[in-house]
């Protein structure tokens, strides 16, 4: 299982958080941080869901890994 980060190129306070398991699989959430502040978007728990590798690489074109 890998972890990896990710912030949007425009909005610094916008983030992915992308999580490849050993199967292929790929999962991610996105959130958005003000200092410690994290405010997950789309699940009210902040679960991560999953997606295809052609999809995350399209949404992936406006975001640079930290």
């Amino acid at each position: 299982m890998t972890i990896r980060r990710y912030t949007n190129k425009w909005n610094g306070n916008k983030h992915i958080e992308v999580v490849r398991y050993a199967c292929g699989h790929y999962h991610m959430v996105q959130y958005m941080q003000w200092g410690d502040v994290v405010n997950k978007l789309g699940s009210r728990s902040g679960r991560r869901f999953r997606v295809s590798k052609r999809t995350l690489e399209s949404i992936l074109e406006d975001y640079e890994e930290v």
